[in-house]
This record gives structure tokens, C-alpha cells and sequence, in this order.
């Protein structure tokens, strides 16, 4: 949830059962607090326990994703140029564009998009852990329990 306060403007859509078919709530987000979230839908402000909430999406993609991928790419481009014949390299290549140029295809690629992004979506079933040690007399006794 701490990814959707940084989005405070954000478009939402709330999913509040598991089923696809049934339609989500859309609407722009106005507060988030630990027990409930509250959209702007048609004017009106609706809040929804965060209990009854199945799964939230967001629209488009973080522009930074963009970057970061585009600009791994340029980085793998000039190691692979620079390994593969390293004196020519240091004479010839020009690593700044090589870097820049799929950053900014990146860039460009994740402002185009206009799908929707999962940011929250409830386990289907709770996570416990518990781990115990038991040493009775001499030795020693270690179990653990693991649910998904």
C-alpha cells in the first residue's frame, strides 16, 4: 500500500471480488489510511474498507521503469562493445549515446502505454510463520511451521 500513498493522484481501479467479470470501482484516489481508501467516482467521494478490496490497479506505468530498463540495455550495448575490442572502443565508440538512446526509447515506450499496473492484490490465503526450539535435558529439538 505505501506505493499508492506515493501516488496520491493516482487512477484507480478497485477490484472488491476475485471474480474478473464483475467491474471494478475506478475512480481517483483522495486518502488512503490503514483501514480504508477513498476514490473520487463521478464527483462523489466513496470510501472502501480495505478489508473488502481483492485487488487495485493504477493506470500507465512509472516512467522511471522506462529509464531504468532503456538505460541496462544502453549499459549491456557499450560493455559488450567495450569487451569485444577494447582498444578500438576507447578510440571509437561513443558510450554516452549508446547508453542514452534506448533510456530514452525506454522512456518513451512506458509514456505511450496506457494500460494498468497491479499495485496491490491480496494473498488468497494467509501467511503465518512460527519456529520453536525445545531442549529438554540433553539435545536439542527445532520444528517450524509454515503456512502459504
Amino acid at each position: 500500500m505505501s506505493r499508492l500513498k506515493e501516488e496520491a493522484t493516482s487512477e484507480l481501479w478497485v477490484y472488491r471480488e476475485k471474480d474478473p467479470n464483475k467491474e471494478p470501482i475506478h475512480g481517483f484516489l483522495q486518502r488512503l489510511t490503514d483501514h480504508d481508501l477513498t476514490l473520487l467516482v463521478d464527483n462523489r467521494e466513496e470510501t472502501i474498507p480495505l478489508d473488502s478490496v481483492w485487488r487495485i490497479d493504477r493506470s500507465g506505468h512509472s516512467l522511471w521503469r522506462g529509464a531504468i530498463i532503456g538505460g541496462a540495455v544502453g549499459v549491456a550495448l557499450s560493455l559488450a562493445i567495450v569487451f569485444r575490442e577494447p582498444a578500438r572502443a576507447r578510440r571509437e565508440v561513443p558510450v554516452g549515446p549508446i547508453i542514452a538512446i534506448p533510456t530514452f526509447m525506454g522512456i518513451g515506450i512506458d509514456a505511450l502505454h496506457r494500460g494498468q499496473t497491479t499495485v496491490y492484490q491480496r494473498p488468497d490465503r494467509p501467511t503465518d510463520t512460527a519456529a520453536a526450539i525445545h531442549a529438554p535435558g540433553r539435545g536439542a529439538e527445532v520444528s517450524w511451521t509454515l503456512r502459504f
